[in-house]
């Protein structure tokens, strides 16, 4: 806890031999709505095939069903919703290069495709895909280069008849990883990459945009830390707008750092990092609810799946609850959604290798989780 302490305000210059072992978080499953707000789950099942799950208009779940043409991935896969509708899945296939496919009817897949220029196609990667929409319209893939053990990206031109195009694979620079990038489209619509670099501390990089030139990107900056997950950071902002980052630290706690703007400020800086105790065995999964405030979900040594929630008391203060568990038996880092209701839906991989979930209903103004339910499947863990 001391060592913890001590760095979680600095990051280490990076030293020549990476740090070796550090830990990787692992996965079982993604989960996407479509715009009935209808889940999806994407899992990578046994045969090293990704199959997909979704909820039926009549009610109940379909049966398992590979995606597309039933290529062999060495990840599992990460998929996302442009505003038209279309769904696009995006995996690492197992030569290590970054494969993608379009759904091009109802519940249909196009076969599994290499994007972008010619000359980048060939391009191998540690980390799988992180694609993330941003409000132009556009689709923007990182990974970690397997040459660089840098963040590349690439973007695509907003989606049109059904044609998607990427340009060329940009190096981001600055920082090795040790983890996936996470990346979040913050409220002024600009792309922030987290990644956890060689020292095990965050680094935090930016778009930037003084109008009129173009968008560029800022310098990484360290945000200190010495973590044993990679960064998880909400799928949306939280309730003023600002970026909260989490990580399971060397100690096993939970620890949190945020964004704190004062109202006569330009900028925004960032506060102290905070524990939150608990002894996890997974990294964290983030999701902020319809009131703003921040639920964390974890896995604990005892394999059960534990949550904290953010509240505000009676004096306006917002605080954090107790752990509390949600219990089952699992073997992966959790999932969690928050559908166009507010409502939460949580999946993880089970230790019989099936994928389970459990879903938030409200009834007299109290939000509750129902118990665990099996979708089945017989799936693979894989790096998150």
């Amino acid at each position: 806890m001391r060592v913890v302490i001590v760095l979680a305000a600095l990051c280490a210059v990076a030293v020549a031999s990476r740090l070796s072992p550090i830990p990787a978080d692992k996965c079982g499953a993604d989960v996407i709505t479509d715009d009935q707000d209808k889940i999806f789950v994407f899992a990578l099942s046994e045969d090293s095939v990704v199959w997909y799950k979704f909820q039926k208009e009549e009610g109940g779940w379909s049966l398992w069903r590979p995606v597309a043409d039933r290529k062999k991935m060495g990840s599992g896969a990460r998929a996302v919703r442009f505003p038209n509708g279309t769904m696009v899945v995006f995996a690492r296939g197992t030569d290590r290069k970054f494969y993608h496919t379009v759904m091009t009817n109802i519940n249909e897949f196009s076969d599994w495709s290499l994007f972008g220029p010619e000359e980048d196609r060939d391009m191998t990667f540690h980390s799988p895909p992180v694609p993330v929409i941003t409000p132009a319209g556009q689709v923007l893939v990182f990974g970690i280069h397997s040459g660089t053990h840098t963040v590349w990206y690439t973007e695509s031109w907003p989606l049109s008849s059904g044609q998607l195009t990427f340009g060329k694979r940009a190096n981001l620079g600055g920082q090795e990883a040790t983890s996936s990038p996470s990346v979040l489209v913050d409220a002024e619509g600009l792309v922030n990459v987290f990644i956890r670099g060689t020292t095990r501390c965050i680094y935090h990089l930016r778009e930037i945009y003084d109008y009129p030139g173009p968008k560029a990107w800022s310098e990484w900056e360290g945000l200190g830390g010495v973590m044993s997950s990679a960064p998880a950071i909400p799928v949306a902002l939280n309730g003023v707008n600002n970026l909260e980052v989490f990580g399971r630290a060397a100690d096993k706690a939970l620890w949190q750092r945020g964004q704190v703007a004062q109202q006569a400020g330009d900028s925004a800086e960032w506060s102290p990092w905070v524990s939150h105790g608990g002894v996890l065995a997974s990294g964290p999964a983030v999701a902020v609810n319809d009131d703003g405030l921040a639920e964390v979900f974890t896995r604990a040594t005892d394999k059960a799946i534990y949550y904290r929630s953010q509240l505000v008391d009676e004096a306006g203060l917002v605080k954090y609850s107790n752990w509390r568990t949600l219990g089952g038996m699992f073997s992966t880092t959790p999932n969690v959604v928050v559908k166009s209701d507010g409502m939460l839906f949580l999946t993880a991989r089970g230790v019989d290798k099936a994928i389970w979930y459990s879903y938030q209903s409200e009834v007299n103004g109290v939000r509750t989780f129902s118990s665990w339910k099996t979708m089945g499947g017989h799936t693979r863990k894989y790096p998150c």
